[in-house]
């Protein structure tokens, strides 16, 4: 049937297809709902994801801010700030908003399953509606922008323990060899993201620093006030294998810290 002008209504998904999207969804959200329980133990593991719940636990008690503790210096979280006795969160309100929802119904760590097959089905529907292509391509589109990376934590017993472990972890990840051999596992189209600006080393260069976001391994600031805890490896791209960048990392740092 035309329209009312003459013209050919918007296409809808046939049956097929939508159950195809369906189960899609589903195994979207299932998959990523058991990574989140196993792997992640329902828990934060990042400084931004414990900010990020602190803001929403705050929220879903109907306020910005809580009390600061007797002694904040006891309970110092990152990005969790305290001024004139009230404690809050340093990041905008948006996304600890929406997690605060899964905070009211008791379940913070289903937020994401639930917006991961979410995705998924808004990608396929604006892709059918609009006729665009759906890339995961790391920098789809060149320009002045910072691509989509995939940074990677490791940390181990000794790096936990002491600063010279983080040291040489880094020095391990620049051994000559090394980093041509990691960058050939870490996501297609390296080149087109790390162009040693918005963000990034280059990715024919190798370089390590203190809360450095344009090095190609970070330590983070709190690691060095501390003299202990991991390193962030701001290489891998977002089309990376997860498993392939882990098991280079855990082969080449553990391999130094033996």
């Amino acid at each position: 049937m035309k329209g009312m002008e003459g013209k050919e209504p918007a296409s809808t998904p046939g049956r097929g297809a939508g159950r195809w999207i369906i189960l899609l969804c589903a195994a979207a959200c299932l998959i990523t709902a058991l990574i989140a329980h196993f792997a992640f133990e329902r828990l934060p593991h990042l400084e931004d994801e414990v900010a990020y719940l602190f803001q929403a636990r705050t929220l879903a008690l109907g306020r910005l801010t809580v009390p600061s503790p007797e002694t904040p210096e006891a309970f110092w979280t990152p990005f969790v700030l305290d001024h004139e006795g009230r404690r809050f969160g340093k990041y905008p309100p948006g996304w600890p908003a929406v997690l605060s929802l899964g905070v009211l119904a008791g379940a913070p760590w289903l937020v994401n399953p639930l917006l991961a097959a979410l995705s998924v089905y808004l990608l396929y529907r604006l892709g059918e509606k609009y006729n665009v292509e759906i890339s995961i391509a790391a920098k789809p589109m060149k320009g002045d922008w910072n691509g989509a990376g995939m940074h990677t934590n490791i940390s181990t017993n000794k790096m936990r323990e002491d600063y010279d472990a983080i040291v040489a972890a880094c020095e391990a990840l620049g051994q000559l060899g090394k980093p041509e051999e990691h960058l050939t596992g870490y996501g297609v189209g390296i080149e087109d993201r790390l162009t040693g600006a918005h963000e990034t080393q280059r990715f024919d260069q190798f370089s390590y620093g203190v809360s450095d976001r344009g090095a190609s391994v970070r330590i983070p600031w709190q690691v060095a006030k501390e003299g202990k805890g991991y390193i962030e490896d701001r290489r891998p791209n977002a089309n990376a294998d997860p498993y392939v960048v882990a098991a280079l990392m855990t082969n080449t740092v553990c391999e130094a810290l033996v």
